[in-house]
């Protein structure tokens, strides 16, 4: 087992946000224009889903069901 430093009194777990962290700083999501549509109806891509499932069961065509996942991340543009 390896055994841990101890952390250095001076150690500030929450630094500043200054100019440089947000120069280096990247998105958490990268497709922001999902990231729009899943906030304002976070139970979107989990709907798409269900009815694609759903079709899948039923024997019905994918098609309808899988383009209107498709359409998601455009949602908002």
């Amino acid at each position: 087992m390896n055994t841990r430093k101890d952390i250095p009194t001076d150690h500030d777990e929450n630094p500043p946000l200054d100019a440089d962290f947000f120069d280096e700083a990247r998105p958490a999501f990268e497709n922001t224009a999902l990231m729009q549509v899943l906030l304002k109806d976070p139970s979107a891509l989990e709907n798409a889903l269900r009815q694609i499932v759903e079709a899948h069961d039923a024997g019905d065509p994918l098609e309808g069901p899988i383009s209107k996942a498709r359409a998601i991340p455009h949602a908002a543009e």
